[in-house]
């Protein structure tokens, strides 16, 4: 007999089986660009960096450096 409990683990496990296959997939495709293009990994780590430092710079308040980093 299939239980609720079955049902909902088994819909788990495969949204967690689908999200895993996009995550390679993704994975792949970036990496291949990546390959393709050498700037664009620069590009995302600086990318990155900024975000993280905008998020720094909200949270301390320093107006002066969040506009910096806006512009940038």
């Amino acid at each position: 007999m299939i239980t609720k409990e079955f049902t909902y683990k088994k819909a788990f496990e495969n949204q967690k089986n689908a999200l895993k296959e996009k995550q390679v997939k993704y994975d792949m495709m970036l990496a291949s660009a990546y390959a393709s293009i050498p700037r664009l990994k620069e590009l995302d780590i600086e990318l990155s960096g900024i975000g993280a430092n905008l998020a720094i710079s909200a949270l301390s308040g320093d107006l002066a450096k969040l506009e910096a980093l806006k512009a940038k």
